[in-house]
């Protein structure tokens, strides 16, 4: 284990550079304690009752991350 914290650094580092290069997806469902604080952050209608964070992560291209309103999914169906 690493005895100071830029050693720590350096040990994180080439940790993750050892890790294979895959691009991981998350989904997640955003409910009851984030919905106030989103509306109040993003100054959106309060007729939603949830919302989906969809996440890309690559090593090789910058993370893309998207905050979409579960009711406007819903609705384009």
């Amino acid at each position: 284990m690493p005895d100071t914290t830029v050693d720590l650094a350096d040990y994180v580092k080439k940790f993750l550079a050892g890790l294979p290069s895959t691009t991981i997806i998350s989904i997640s469902l955003l409910g009851h304690d984030y919905i106030s604080l989103l509306q109040e952050l993003l100054h959106y209608p309060t007729c939603v009752q949830a919302w989906m964070l969809v996440s890309r992560l690559s090593f090789k291209n910058e993370p893309v991350v998207m905050l979409l309103p579960l009711d406007s999914i819903l609705q384009g169906n």
